[in-house]
Order: C-alpha cells, then structure tokens, then sequence
C-alpha cells in the first residue's frame, strides 16, 4: 500500500531562489492540503523522514501547516545569512583598517618618528650652527644673564657650550626621553622637554644676579626633567631601589654641568648656583606628570564612553535590521504558503 502511495506521488519543484527550495508533493488530481514542506540544500529530507511523512498523510495525521514551516525555516536561513553578512564585514573592515594602520606606520623610519631622536637631533644641530656659522654666536642662543632675552629660554634648552655637554644632553635624552615616550606618547615628550628647559631657564633668569655674567644652557635641566617624567616620580612606588639607584647619577651629572653657577647664587654663605636650573627643571616635571596624567585620565575616559556608545548603537542596529529582514521573510513564506495550501 505504501508502494502505491509513493509510486503516485511525485515532486514538483517550484521555482523560488537558491537560497529557499520548496518540494511540494502533489497527487495527479491536485495538490493535497497540509503536504508543504521546506527544506534548504544543505538540509534535504532523509528517505526515511519521506516514508514517515507519506505514511501520516495515508493514516490521516494533522501535519504542521506549511506556512509555519516556511517561516520557521525562513528565519533560521535569514538568521544565518545576516549574522555571515555581518561577520565578513567586520572582518573586512578590521583587515582593511589593519592595512591602513600598518602602511602609515611603515610609511616613516622610526628614528623619524621618535621625539626623543628629534629632540637629540636638534641639540646636535644647534650645537653644530653655533660652531660653523659665524653669524650665530653662542651667546645670543645661551641665556645671557647680563642681557638675557626672552628667545633664549627657549633655545638655551638646545643650546650647548661645549661638546661634552652635548655627548651628556643626547645621551639622557635617549634613554629617558623614550621611557617617556612608551608612557605618555610623542607631544607628552616634546612638552615635558620644553616646559622642563624653559621653567629651568626662567628660574636661573629670576635668581642668578646679572653681575654674574655667566652663559647657561638649560638642556642639562631638561633631560633632568625627562627622567623625573619617565622614572623618578612614576617608579618612586613601585620600583624605589631602582630610582635610589638611578637619581643620584642623574642629579650628579646634571648638576655638575653648573658648576661654574655655583658661586653666582649663595644661601647663608653655601654656593646653590648649580642648583637652580635643577630646582626649576623639577618644579616644572613635578606639574607636568600631573598634568599629563590628569589629561591622560579624561581621554581615556571619554575614549572608553565613546566606545561603549559606537558598540551598542551597532548592536542596536544589527538587531533592528536582522529582525526586520526576518519578519518580512516570515509574512512572505506565509502568503507562499497559503496561496500553496
């Protein structure tokens, strides 16, 4: 009996996308009610499943309305379209920002792109032009106390009088200008050097008398600042015996490159000339940590809200989008049903 059903019984196929395969099974007289079913490519019926099928047909069973199946199928086959969609976007955009990202950063050496290049790089400069260029004496780029001008706080922190000086500068420069760099990035760099030179230069311009007569560069100070920066003030918890170790040498050699000031400046008859630009250099490190860590705070908390808000107005999205493809996949299966049923 179920070998007659099923020689009687035959296949048409309905022509409908690639993606939604509908095998309706009719009998010669006309289509039965209740016989719809769905299947994707990936998901055909089994011969078993067809001979249960037939023989519920045969026994009188309510099978599940056609419309239900289309729609349930409908959702899970749009459901996994939307979420390869979106998959293969992101990919795509994470990949192509990737190359951007990557293409910029190789687009430039590093020691073009380091602060802490540039920064020796311009005292060796300036060191050189002072040297070779008649018309550019070291005196007018020095801080002159007797006539000192306003210009000279700045370029007195990449001023050098000498090349051992110069040797000094570039080597704390490199070392604890980059420990400043992998902290706080390439303008907290610059700034820490600049505001750390020119505090250093305003100090000595404010306490040495101009009887003194003397030609001081700030660039000792600087580099001064940019270990107070870099590994005195923020490792002074975390990592004492290392800046016990470290400050004295620092403070040692910076100072000694004012030792010809130490008599221009004396307190209760101690000579603290080659104090000062020390003193006026940690001032301005000790205002500028705070700073960059009270910046630093704010941007990465706006930074992180920003993220937070793109995150769930995209997820917010993705969802609307997915929803509304999937209810108009279901009315559409539906309608294709009961026009079948």
């Amino acid at each position: 009996m179920t070998a007659s059903v099923l020689a009687r019984e035959h296949i048409v196929h309905l022509s409908v996308p690639d993606s939604l395969r509908l095998h309706v099974r009719a009998r010669p007289g006309g289509l039965a009610a209740g016989a719809l079913t769905a299947t994707h490519p990936q998901r055909r019926r089994s011969r078993a499943g067809t001979a249960a099928h037939a023989a519920n047909k045969r026994n009188g069973s309510s099978a599940p309305s056609g419309g239900d199946d289309v729609a349930g199928l409908a959702k899970v086959l749009f459901r996994d379209v939307v979420s390869g969609l979106t998959g293969s976007g992101s990919n795509s955009t994470a990949s192509s920002s990737g190359r951007g990202s990557a293409a910029a950063a190789a687009a430039l050496p590093e020691d073009l792109r380091s602060p802490s290049y540039a920064i020796a790089a311009a005292n060796v400069v300036m060191f050189l032009a002072c040297a070779l260029v008649p018309l550019l004496p070291v005196s007018s780029v020095l801080l002159n106390h007797k006539a000192p001008q306003l210009w000279q706080l700045l370029t007195s922190s990449f001023a050098h009088p000498s090349l051992e000086s110069v040797m000094q500068c570039v080597f704390f420069t490199y070392v604890f200008g980059r420990v400043v760099e992998r902290n706080h990035g390439v303008w907290a760099t610059w700034a820490v050097y600049i505001s750390c030179g020119v505090a250093a230069a305003a100090l000595a311009w404010w306490l040495i008398p101009a009887k003194a007569g003397l030609l001081t560069s700030a660039a000792p100070a600087a580099a001064w600042g940019l270990f107070l920066v870099g590994v005195g003030i923020p490792r002074m918890a975390k990592k004492p015996l290392e800046v016990a170790c470290l400050a004295p040498f620092a403070f040692a050699a910076t100072a000694g490159r004012y030792a010809h000031a130490s008599t221009a400046l004396l307190t209760d008859g101690t000579p603290v000339g080659h104090l000062v630009h020390v003193v006026g250099a940690g001032l301005a490190a000790a205002l500028a940590s705070c700073v960059v860590n009270v910046v630093e705070g704010v941007l990465e908390a706006r930074e992180r809200k920003r993220l937070e808000a793109k995150r769930q107005a995209e997820a917010a999205s993705q969802e609307e989008a997915m929803n509304r493809m999937i209810s108009m996949a279901s009315e559409a299966a539906a309608k294709l049903g009961k026009k079948l049923g």
